[in-house]
């Protein structure tokens, strides 16, 4: 049966099983080769194995009594091919059998994108959703490139369209959540709309962990404290040891301690931007706190980041230790404890601790420069320029990058100089 096969297609994982899937989908063509659904299960497949000549063919052999899909799919292994223009002229001639067809709406959108034509993709998929409402794949690809560009305006539209439909499948509830969570203006308008997301989310799939962050603090900025504490101790209890576990623990505590929240946050900005002859101060409030709160994070990475300016590096390591251990997936405490290691010249635990943060959040620019001013103390060069050519590829233009690496190369080449003194030496003792 149709809705069988094309099952078959979408579900199967991984690459053992794609493979028997597709074996079974092709003997079936064989048995029944005017099954058109067979044939498009079986390029779907393709496709997926990364065999977009072969599922080109088989598509092009179909292409007379081709539906939607099929043409879709057509498009789609031009496209994976680089052939932008034929895929164009794939989906403008699907586009004069099935006018409007969603489906080809959507694969529009990506011939677009693939040309370097991103309002024309979000007009494709916007058309798509004004049509047949938010239909998931438009709605995914519309919410990607929406986040991508800060498009506000297409972020409120989709989120209003969200709310109107109601029952929404949890992928599309969870774009529009996070859609709605990053663009919108804050304040209690958002916050309201916010948590219906969220409830509707957290309701369906209770294990998302994210969904539960995001809802409580929506939840408590509306003045819902019960709720919201729920939701944060279901975050910490799904996400422990993680980045999100970390910020679920401070989110908690704003909740139940709102005033030493407020002070311990005020303090932490001020541990960062505080002029040095101010630090001690600031580290003295911030240890006031650490003491009360001991189970705390926040405290204790004030009190270390204020100590670490201040050129106290052996009493900042410490903090930024019991930091981690209050939250042993808070990025920013590695981050500050390598960088302390190495400042008292423990480099090889400076490392470990950059690892540590690596592991939690690798693509995080904070983390690839504490990580390559670690690898360049132990003259550890490959990995040191590894981690600021990653950094460069996702800002080019940052300054304090191109300075490390350019560090980097003077160190590699002072470190090659003994080397290549010592092996001139050896070659002039044996032409003796």
């Amino acid at each position: 049966p149709r809705l069988v096969a094309l099952d078959t297609a979408i579900e199967a994982d991984e690459p053992r099983l794609e493979e028997a899937a597709l074996r079974a989908i092709l003997r079936a063509v064989e048995d029944a080769p005017a099954r058109t659904e067979l044939g498009e299960a079986a390029a779907a497949l393709e496709m997926r194995l990364g065999r977009h000549t072969g599922a080109e063919k088989r598509l092009e052999s179909m292409a007379e009594g081709a539906g939607p899909r099929a043409i879709a799919l057509l498009s789609e292994a031009k496209r994976a091919q680089g052939n932008v223009d034929g895929a164009r002229a794939v989906l403008e001639a699907g586009f004069l059998r099935f006018d409007a067809d969603p489906i080809l709406l959507v694969e529009r959108g990506f011939v677009s994108l693939a040309a370097s034509e991103p309002e024309q993709a979000k007009t494709a998929w916007r058309q798509v959703m004004e049509a047949h409402g938010p239909v998931p794949g438009a709605f995914a690809h519309l919410a990607a490139l929406t986040l991508q560009h800060g498009d506000a305006g297409t972020g409120t539209w989709m989120v209003d369209m969200a709310l109107a439909a109601g029952d929404l499948p949890p992928p599309t509830l969870r774009q529009a959540l996070h859609v709605c969570a990053a663009l919108e203006p804050d304040g209690i308008h958002r916050a309201t709309r916010i948590s219906k997301l969220g409830r509707a989310l957290t309701e369906r799939v209770p294990q998302d962990a994210r969904a539960h962050l995001i809802t409580a603090r929506a939840l408590n900025q509306m003045g819902d404290r019960d709720t919201a504490l729920f939701h944060l101790d279901r975050a910490e209890e799904l996400a422990p040891n993680t980045p999100l576990g970390a910020e679920a623990q401070r989110g908690r505590f704003s909740v139940e301690h709102p005033d030493a929240s407020a002070e311990i946050e005020s303090l932490l900005r001020a541990a960062n931007e505080a002029r040095e002859v101010d630090l001690g101060t600031i580290a003295l409030r911030a240890h006031k706190f650490a003491l009360l709160y001991e189970d705390l994070w926040t405290p204790h990475l004030a009190m270390g980041v204020a100590e670490a300016r201040g050129g106290r590096a052996r009493s900042a390591a410490k903090a930024f230790e019991n930091a981690t251990r209050c939250a042993p997936g808070c990025v920013a405490a590695w981050v500050e404890l390598s960088r302390a290691r190495v400042a008292l010249g423990d480099v090889e635990g400076g490392i470990v601790a950059a690892e540590r943060a690596q592991t939690l959040d690798p693509e995080s620019l904070p983390v690839m420069a504490v990580s390559a001013e670690a690898y360049l103390a132990a003259q550890r060069h490959d990995e040191a320029a590894s981690m600021v050519r990653r950094a460069l590829e996702h800002d080019g233009t940052n300054q304090a990058f191109r300075a490390l690496r350019d560090r980097i190369d003077e160190s590699r080449i002072g470190a090659e100089r003994p080397l290549a003194r010592l092996f001139g030496a050896l070659r002039r003792w044996r032409e003796r």
